[in-house]
C-alpha cells in the first residue's frame, strides 16, 4: 500500500496532529490505522485498487457543475479522499471480496461540498461498479430535498463528455441502457417505497427526518445486494431523540470502541467540548473544507453576526461548526437514565416482595403528560422506573410539533394513552392503583395543586395514601439535588426509559442566589413531567427516613420540614 497516498497520510498527519481535527475525526483515522494492523485477523482486507479507481473516477470523470470552479476537474480535498479510500478499500472475506462498510454517517458544516461528495458517491456505484440493474437513490423527507442530491448527479453527467456518452438523463431518472442502472430520487412523501433493490442509497439531510422510515426502508431494500451502500450525510439537528442523533450517537459508542460494527464507517466534524466556537483557529476542525469551499469570510461575518445577535448563536452553531442544540447545555449529561440502567432488571415480583416503594404523581389537567415516578429500594439497591400517559388524540400532535417519535414509544409500552384528547383522571387513577398493587406501592407524592381536580379523593377511594407535595422552590430544591447526586454517582439505577431521557434534557435547571434549585420547562412545552414526579417520590422517600436509604445515601436531612 502506498504510505504517501493523500488519503493516508491525512489519517497519519490527524492522529500525530499535524492536522487540526476534532476528537471524532482522530477517533475514526486511528480506527483506520488500526485496522490496517488487525483488519486480516477480523476478516477484512485493504485493496488500495478499489480505492484508486474511485478516486481516480473522481478526477477524469467528475466535474464541478456550479460555482466558481464550474466546468473543472473535481479533484477530491484529501479528508474526502479518505473517506472514498475507507468506503471503497476495505474489502470483506479477502481482498476481492465485497466492501466491507455498508453504511457510512457522515455528519459536517454547510458548505464543505458534502453534497457534491454524495452525487459522485451515487454516481460511482451505480454506473462504474459493474452492478448489474444496480438502483441508486437520493432519499430525503421531501421531493424538493432529495431532488437536490438527484439535480447536482444530472449536472455532473451533463458535464462530463465521457459519462454522457453512457448515460443517459431522462425525466425522473438517469439511466445507462446497457446494464440497466438506474438513479432517482426519493422521498417519503410520495406514495409509494415498495419495491426497491438498492445498491447505493443517499439519505440526505438526516436530521431532519421525524422517523426513521426512509432509513429503514432502504435498509430493507438492500438485502438481495452483493455490496450495498447506505451513504447518510447531514448537518447537526436539534432532535436528540431522532434517527439522526441515534445513529450519531452509534458512530461514536463504535469508533470509540464501545460497540463492534465492522460495517459502520462514520466521520463527524464538529468543535470539541472546550473550543471556543469565536476562535478561527479551530473553526477547520468542523470544516475540513475551510479555506476551500468554506469561505473564511463568511465564516467570520457569521460568526460576527452571532456574537452582535445572539438570537442568531443557535442556528449559526448548528450549521456551521455541527453543535446539537440543546446538546452542550443540559442539567444532565445526555441519555444519563438509559446509562444508568440496571442489568438485570429485577422482576415484577422481586420489587413487590423485596422492596419499598414510593411514588410521585405529575398529573395535567387538561391535555399534557401525565408521569408516575415509582422509587424502590432495600439495602442492595435503589431502582426508578417511570410510566408516562398520554390522551391517545394527541399522539399524532406531539410526533409533528416535536419531530420525535411518541407513536413508537407508545408501542413499546413507555407511554400507555388514555381515550378522547383530554387528561382522564379516573383512567389515571385506576392505572396507578393497579401499580400500586402491582408493586405495594406505600405512598403517592403528588401536586397540591391537582387536590381540586378530585386527585387526593380518587386516590382515597382507591386505598392508595396520597401525600400533598408542593412543586415550588422551597420544597423541589433539595429532591432536585438528590436526583443530580445520585445519577451521577450512579447510585440510582433506572429502568432505561427513553421518555425520561428525553425530559431530563428538557430540564432548564434555574438555580437561585442561594443555590436553590428548580426545575423549569424554559422554551420547552409540558416536557418535564417524568422528573418532577421523579422529585416527588425521592421527597417522600427522604422523608420517610428510609433505613435501607439512609446506608445508601448519607443524605437524610431532617430539618428539611417539606410538610
Amino acid at each position: 500500500m502506498d504510505n504517501n497516498h493523500p488519503a493516508h497520510q491525512y489519517a497519519e498527519q490527524v492522529v500525530s496532529g499535524e492536522i487540526l481535527a476534532c476528537s471524532y475525526i482522530k477517533l475514526t483515522c486511528k480506527r483506520y490505522l488500526d485496522d490496517l494492523i488487525n483488519g486480516p485477523s477480523k476478516g477484512f482486507f485493504f485493496n488500495q485498487s478499489f480505492a484508486d479507481h474511485v478516486i481516480g473516477f473522481c478526477h477524469r470523470f467528475i466535474k464541478h457543475s456550479v460555482g466558481e470552479w464550474i466546468g473543472q476537474p473535481f479533484y477530491l480535498e484529501p479528508w474526502q479522499q479518505f473517506q472514498l479510500w475507507n468506503l471503497f478499500g476495505w474489502r470483506w472475506g479477502d481482498h476481492e471480496g465485497p466492501r466491507r462498510f455498508r453504511t457510512s454517517y457522515t455528519e459536517i458544516p454547510r458548505k464543505n461540498g458534502k453534497t457534491t461528495l454524495s452525487a459522485v458517491i451515487n454516481i460511482y456505484c451505480a454506473f462504474a461498479e459493474n452492478e448489474a440493474k444496480a438502483e441508486g437513490y437520493f432519499a430525503a423527507t421531501k421531493k424538493e430535498q432529495a431532488s437536490i442530491g438527484f439535480e447536482e448527479a444530472k449536472r455532473m453527467i451533463s458535464q462530463s463528455p465521457e459519462l454522457s456518452k453512457h448515460i443517459k438523463i431522462m425525466r425522473g431518472v438517469i439511466v445507462r441502457h446497457k446494464m440497466d442502472q438506474t438513479i432517482k430520487a426519493l422521498s417519503a412523501d410520495q406514495d409509494s417505497m415498495d419495491g426497491l433493490n438498492i445498491h447505493c442509497g443517499v439519505i440526505d439531510e438526516l436530521h431532519a427526518h421525524k422517523t426513521d422510515e426512509v432509513v429503514n426502508v432502504l435498509r430493507t431494500a438492500t438485502g438481495s445486494r452483493r455490496q450495498p451502500l447506505i451513504y447518510e450525510i447531514t448537518t447537526a439537528g436539534t432532535n436528540l431523540q431522532g434517527v439522526c442523533y441515534d445513529h450519531r450517537k452509534y458512530t461514536i459508542q463504535i469508533i470509540e470502541g464501545k460497540v463492534l460494527d465492522e460495517r459502520w464507517f462514520g466521520m463527524i466534524y464538529t468543535l470539541d467540548p472546550e473550543d471556543d466556537w469565536q476562535d478561527p483557529e479551530l473553526w477547520v476542525k468542523a470544516n475540513p473544507n475551510f479555506g476551500i469551499s468554506k469561505k473564511p469570510e463568511y465564516l467570520k461575518a457569521m460568526v460576527t453576526e452571532a456574537i452582535n445577535k445572539p438570537a442568531t448563536q443557535s442556528s449559526i452553531k448548528r450549521l456551521d461548526f455541527n453543535l446539537w442544540e440543546g446538546a452542550k447545555d443540559r442539567w444532565l449529561p445526555e441519555f444519563i437514565w438509559n446509562k444508568q440502567k440496571v442489568y438485570p432488571e429485577p422482576d415484577d415480583q422481586d420489587l413487590k416482595e423485596h422492596f419499598e416503594c414510593m411514588a410521585g404523581l405529575d398529573v395535567a389537567a387538561v391535555r399534557d403528560f401525565n408521569a408516575l415516578s415509582m422509587l424502590f429500594w432495600n439495602e442492595d439497591l435503589l431502582f426508578a422506573k417511570t410510566q408516562f400517559w398520554i390522551p391517545s388524540d394527541m399522539v399524532d400532535e406531539r410526533v409533528k410539533k416535536y419531530n420525535i417519535g411518541f407513536d413508537q414509544w407508545v408501542d413499546q409500552g413507555w407511554i400507555r394513552q388514555s381515550s378522547g384528547n383530554i387528561t382522564d383522571t379516573n383512567f389515571i387513577l385506576d392505572e396507578v392503583h393497579a401499580l400500586a398493587l402491582k408493586y405495594n406501592i406505600s405512598l403517592v407524592a403528588f401536586d397540591k395543586a391537582m387536590a381540586y381536580h378530585g386527585l387526593l379523593q380518587g386516590l382515597m377511594e382507591r386505598g392508595i395514601e396520597g401525600l400533598e407535595h408542593p412543586q415550588s422552590i422551597m420544597y423541589m430544591s433539595e429532591p432536585t439535588k438528590e436526583i443530580e447526586r445520585l445519577l451521577l454517582s450512579g447510585e440510582l439505577k433506572t429502568d432505561g426509559n427513553p421518555v425520561m431521557d428525553w425530559m431530563l434534557g428538557n430540564v432548564d435547571l434555574y438555580v437561585d442566589p442561594n443555590a436553590n434549585y428548580k426545575m423549569n420547562k424554559g422554551k420547552s412545552v409540558d416536557k418535564i413531567d417524568g422528573p418532577v414526579a421523579l422529585a416527588m417520590a425521592i421527597s417522600a422517600m427522604m422523608q420517610s427516613g428510609a433505613t435501607a436509604y439512609k446506608k445508601i445515601s448519607p443524605y437524610n436531612d431532617k430539618s428539611m420540614g417539606f410538610f
